[in-house]
């Protein structure tokens, strides 16, 4: 059965005789139902828009109520997303264009108006609509994400800041000879300039990667050894929380694979150092690591604070945050995705509040 299109017009036009023989154009036309609705005045065109669904609105500029392009605006000052197309005689095409200038899709002269021209007007009027309508939400997202970096890059340089102000004031103290607790705060300045560091690589990396400059250089290694050394490293940040990191691998041993090392590297160093953030102290982190079909699979799983469902879709996003509190760049997930789709694999996460995350990644084997 062959589909016909509806399109659903409302003619604004005081004359009977006008209007019908606009009606009487639209009749019967091959493939395409057009059903109009005439109203004789504004107000009742007005009614007629706040109670139906229209595609396109055909109007004359010379009403009753209104004179002129008064018509026009009061119509589109209320509906600004129904397409218009104004009708003018000889005489006023002038206002017709001012009309056009001012928002309307397009104007016909009344007299000229045949069947095909006035659908072709219509037709384009209801594209042109939606295309318009769908630029201003570009538009709209545009501005919205250019806030939203503004305001990232202002949160970024809040946190570098506060990274490194405890590292300039004990150096401070310790120039002028008056630092109590030595041991203690020069592990803390220490700790406060591995997070600048952090924050900074994450940033680099970013970077990088959104001016499309990284490319994998990959080569041959021995993935297990480099899991076993960042779980190593990882661990003495666990042992401060009092967080037991735990490893598994498959009984057959992992092949050798061919990847950007330290891209790799670093990615099992964000996902490990983001569970043991998460964990609560006494709490497990476990890495499982096994062959899987001409893949191997990386899980790292923690039983920390979880992460909301309605948080999950934007995780890996640059600069999320699921909360203010929350510390970080907010692009150590973003960068671990970029790196493991750059090698042709997958990463995703499985969370549940209060019970824990779990975050896997794929690689090919070589």
């Amino acid at each position: 059965m062959e589909h016909c299109e509806q399109i659903n017009v409302l003619l604004v036009e005081d004359d009977p005789g006008d209007a019908e023989l606009i009606r009487e154009s639209l009749r019967y036309i091959r493939s395409i139902t057009i059903k109009v609705q005439w109203s004789p005045s504004l107000s009742s065109a007005l009614a007629s828009l706040a109670s139906e669904t229209f595609d396109v609105v055909v109007t004359d500029l010379g009403l009753p109520e209104s004179k002129g392009i008064e018509s026009f605006l009061k119509l589109h000052a209320q509906y600004p997303n129904i397409p218009v197309i104004v009708l003018t005689g000889l005489s006023d095409q002038a206002l017709a264009v001012q009309a056009v200038r001012s928002g309307a899709q397009d104007y016909l002269v009344k007299g000229e108006v045949d069947r095909a021209s006035l659908l072709k007007a219509i037709r384009y009027a209801i594209e042109r609509q939606r295309l318009l309508t769908e630029l201003e939400y570009k538009l709209r997202e545009i501005r919205r994400l250019e806030r939203e970096r503004k305001s990232i890059l202002s949160m970024f340089a809040h946190d570098i800041k506060n990274a490194i102000i405890f590292s300039s004031w004990f150096f401070k103290r310790l120039l002028s000879g008056k630092m109590p607790n030595l041991k203690d705060n020069l592990a803390a300045a220490n700790d406060s300039l591995l997070t600048a560091e952090h924050l900074l690589e994450d940033f680099i990396d970013f970077s990088r990667f959104e001016n499309k400059e990284y490319r994998p250089a990959k080569s041959d290694f021995d993935l297990e050894a480099a899991i076993l050394k960042q779980i190593e490293g990882a661990r003495l940040d666990a042992a401060q929380k009092n967080v037991r990191v735990e490893c598994s691998f498959s009984e057959e041993p992992l092949p050798v694979v061919s990847a950007d090392k330290r891209m790799i590297q670093r990615v099992i160093a964000n996902l490990l150092h983001n569970a043991i953030n998460f964990t609560n102290p006494g709490g497990t982190v476990k890495v499982r690591v096994q062959r899987l079909g001409g893949e191997i699979l990386f899980q790292i799983q923690d039983n920390g604070i979880g992460i909301p469902e309605n948080h999950l879709p934007f995780i890996f996003d640059a600069f999320y945050r699921v909360s203010d509190e929350q510390k970080g760049s907010g692009l150590g997930l973003s960068v671990a995705r970029t790196i493991i789709e750059a090698h042709g694999g997958k990463i995703w996460v499985k969370s549940e509040p209060g019970k824990g995350s779990t975050f896997s990644f794929t690689l090919h084997e070589k």
